[in-house]
């Protein structure tokens, strides 16, 4: 059969038959498969899913000018151009045989995955718009994301890369760099960071004191020696299984709710952190020189998790262990707030404690409002709702939720 000849302005060619079908499914080429589609039908569309069609070729991709989303997942392709989709923001090739992805001329890009394919460079530095990049799962040995400064999405796992400037994104919430050949990691520059995963790695050293924000941190299979988690108060899950660490200090971290430190060389836990209860999992066998480990009740701690320590580990609530601490329960400097809830004005109870006192607002998210050094809070600026309330006091530091009717 003889196509018909390309009319310029009026229709497109299009090389591979299963996009064009794909075309024809939506609706969008009103004909059968001949190899071209009408232009005026193509150029106006703005969203295109041509997922799991088995598509090898995208030639013709370029008529549609007015293209904003494009989703062509699980298909076939090695090559993917789109200069002449000035207008897209979202790019969704996940799961192709893509060796070469050029979209340096698509500077509205916000939202690009393409992850699980084969490429080995990608180049985003004109993509400054860029807020949230997939790549994992490809050949990468090198990825800069300098140039993204409003990126907060970053998925580079299951790659080969080994260094990672992310020194000037400062919106960066989420980072997984799991499964990758980092001996470094400077994440001390990205205080808004909600959730990292940089297992699997060769990190000898990890720092996250500057990262307050932190809720999610999974830093197994590595080779972290030391982990200094005090600054971290907002941190409700940590796997730090098959590290070197000898101490392991959790009592500062009151939300914490879930703990894997197996296959370490914990000499000292110490997860007394007034929220045991509360846990979702615990596990620390695989430590065989652990010999107690601190915890808020022995009663509960030994009926939920004595199957997940090693034989000759115990539970105490108060181990002579080189990591232990004196508990603010211990010092008799029990946190209270009154009245709780409130409708401006709460004031601070810390039993006989009469020092200075620094305390920090946050909202749910993490997010600091305010500081004080006072023991009287006003939340006469902020709206009704719920508020974590951090105190720090000479060399400890509670938290407790108030509320704001």
């Amino acid at each position: 059969m003889l196509f018909p000849l390309l009319l310029q302005g009026q229709n497109t060619i299009i090389l591979d038959p299963n996009f064009e079908q794909a075309l024809i499914d939506l609706g969008v080429d009103k004909d059968y498969v001949d190899g071209v589609v009408p232009t005026s039908s193509v150029n106006n569309i703005q969203y295109l899913n041509i997922s799991h069609k088995n598509i090898v070729d995208l030639t013709g991709i370029e008529a549609f000018t007015s293209l904003t989303s494009l989703n062509c997942v699980n298909n076939d392709l090695t090559d993917l151009s789109l200069s002449q989709n000035p207008n897209l923001t979202t790019l969704n090739c996940f799961g192709n045989q893509l060796t070469h992805l050029d979209v340096t001329d698509n500077l509205a890009l916000t939202f690009l995955n393409c992850g699980n394919n084969l490429l080995s460079d990608l180049d985003l530095s004109n993509n400054l718009n860029l807020e949230h990049l997939s790549c994992e799962g490809n050949h990468l040995s090198f990825l800069d994301v300098s140039s993204n400064l409003d990126l907060n999405v970053i998925y580079c796992n299951n790659n080969q890369i080994s260094y990672l400037d992310l020194i000037q994104l400062t919106d960066l919430n989420e980072l997984n760099c799991s499964s990758n050949i980092f001996t470094d990691l400077n994440v001390g520059f990205n205080h808004n960071l909600l959730s990292l995963n940089c297992s699997d790695n060769l990190l000898s050293d990890l720092n996250v004191t500057q990262t307050g924000s932190l809720n999610y941190l999974n830093c197994k299979n590595n080779y972290v020696s030391t982990l200094d988690l005090t600054f971290n108060p907002f941190l409700e899950q940590l796997n730090c299984a098959n590290n070197e660490l000898s101490s392991l200090d959790l009592h500062s971290n009151s939300l914490l709710r879930g703990l894997n430190c197996t296959s370490n060389d914990l000499r000292c836990l110490n997860v007394k952190n007034g929220n045991n209860i509360n846990f979702i999992y615990f596990y620390a066998y695989f430590n065989e020189d652990l010999m107690c480990i601190d915890v808020d009740d022995e009663s509960y701690a030994n009926a939920n998790w004595l199957t997940h320590i090693d034989p000759v580990a115990t539970f105490n609530f108060n181990c002579s262990s080189p990591c232990s601490t004196t508990g603010v329960d211990d010092l008799g400097f029990k946190l209270n707030a009154y009245p709780n809830p409130t409708n401006e004005k709460f004031t601070l109870d810390l039993a006989d404690y009469s020092g200075s006192i620094l305390v920090k607002v946050f909202d749910l998210s993490g997010r600091l409002l305010f500081s004080e050094t006072s023991m009287i809070i006003s939340l006469s600026a902020l709206s009704k709702g719920a508020y974590l309330v951090q105190v720090n006091y000479e060399s400890y530091n509670q938290m407790i939720q108030v509320i704001k009717e």
